[in-house]
């Protein structure tokens, strides 16, 4: 897991990180990096980036080490799923993971908290 520091985006009112370049993460792959004490797992989904929280809210399970299907992230304790897109668990609809957002900017990844 990487440890990233924060910079304030004054514009967005929120933390923005340059989480690594677009290289750093293949696609279908993932990578976790904590950052303000929080495990934020990041998807390359085609090309396309998607951050969430790392923990799964069943038994905090590493979603960021869990198996990758498309757009489904499967938990590798238990199997419960979740669409990166949008944190939403694909089998309990009463349960859903934090996103955050994520631009690209040229080569880099930049996340927002």
């Amino acid at each position: 897991m990487e440890k990233v520091l924060k910079k304030q985006c004054v514009l967005k009112n929120m933390a923005e990180i340059c989480v690594g370049t677009i290289d750093d993460i293949p696609e279908g792959q993932s990578k976790i990096i904590q950052t303000g004490g929080k495990d934020i797992a990041i998807f390359n989904i085609s090309g396309d980036f998607f951050a969430i929280t790392n923990a799964c809210p069943h038994q905090g399970g590493p979603l960021g080490e869990g198996f990758l299907k498309d757009c489904i992230v499967t938990c590798p304790l238990h199997n419960y799923s979740f669409d990166v897109t949008s944190g939403q668990c694909t089998i309990n609809p009463a349960m859903k993971v934090q996103t955050f957002d994520i631009e690209v900017r040229g080569e880099e990844i930049i996340l927002f908290t």
